[in-house]
Parts: structure tokens; sequence; C-alpha cells
């Protein structure tokens, strides 16, 4: 096996909005739907507002036990 251990020293080990923003933007046909689901509610309709405005993502911000059929 080869695997790299790896100690994050921040909260959070995942991609920050600007590199969020950029990987979308490598996305020709936006999806039917995207689902934000991580983060405060506030933060993430923000960026599913952005996503929207600036890539023509419609998104959705699905609730605890909520269940969505694709």
């Amino acid at each position: 096996m080869r695997a790299e251990v790896v100690s994050l020293t921040g909260l959070s080990g995942h991609a920050d909005y600007r590199e969020l923003m950029q990987w979308a933007s490598g996305i020709s046909t936006p999806p039917t739907r995207a689902f934000i689901t991580h983060g405060e509610p506030e933060p993430a309709a923000a960026m599913g507002d952005r996503l929207h405005r600036e890539r023509d993502f419609p998104f959705h911000l699905p609730t605890l036990g909520e269940q969505v059929e694709l």
C-alpha cells in the first residue's frame, strides 16, 4: 500500500471558495442540479447563489433527512 499521512493544522482540509469556483469554471455544461452539502446554511446559500450567477449552476441546499430522487 502506498499512502501518505498528512497532518492538517487548520480547521478544514477541503478546497476554499476560490478553488471551488475555479474547479466549477472547468465544467462546460452545467449540471442539472448542484447539491451544496457543506458549511453553515448562510455561507452555503451564498456559494450556491454565486455558482448560479457566475456558472449557471442550479443548486439545492438539502435538509437533514431529506430524500431526493435523481
